[in-house]
């Protein structure tokens, strides 16, 4: 209890020194990184493949797909909004087309009886074959244009509000310019 109400006092001051510094005005917006766009998406998806495609290369293709295909479906939505680009367009394509496969896998393996016993549960023939993978290629292509568009968003983003990062050359060797209007 004392040890609460010590830290509430000491809390305090620093909460009104920082209300001194508000003006009315919304602060300068900050530079986004491509490359961490780039890298948000990209880490990301490559994280959801691995759990997913690992879950199906063993026997545990349920773990595969319930953990790998929600890594996968919000995980390049987050370098674009971290770039200030549009979220939800993937996360629908990517979650509408997930559930579509899902949903087939599971009537299929739901549906198997005496004449699949010996058979891969999760062996798709004909239109279900069809099915899942269109809704895969979708589901991927959704992921591959998230992976592409997040340092395009991140450099429209910084282009709007006046930030560039140039390459420059001068005598002594090459480096990086950062420029921006005030």
């Amino acid at each position: 209890m004392r040890l609460t109400l010590a830290l509430l006092v000491l809390a305090l001051p620093a909460a009104e020194a920082h209300a001194d510094r508000w003006d009315g005005k919304q602060p300068a917006p900050s530079r986004t990184s491509p490359a961490l766009a780039l890298g948000w998406s990209l880490g990301t998806a490559a994280i959801g493949s691995a759990v997913l495609f690992g879950g199906l290369a063993t026997d545990r293709t349920a773990a595969g797909l319930g953990f790998g295909t929600p890594i996968l479906v919000f995980g390049p939505a987050i370098g674009r909004g971290y770039a200030h680009g549009p979220m939800f367009p993937g996360l629908l394509i990517r979650g509408v087309t997930g559930i579509v496969a899902l949903t087939t896998i599971a009537t299929r393996s739901l549906k198997c009886t005496e004449e699949c016993a010996g058979k891969d549960v999760y062996y798709l023939e004909g239109e279900e074959k069809a099915i899942v993978y269109g809704a895969a290629g979708i589901f991927f292509a959704s992921v591959i244009y998230d992976l592409v568009r997040a340092p395009l968003d991140a450099r429209e983003y910084n282009g709007e509000h006046g930030f560039a990062l140039l390459p420059t050359a001068v005598p002594g060797g090459a480096g990086l310019a950062i420029g921006g209007s005030f």
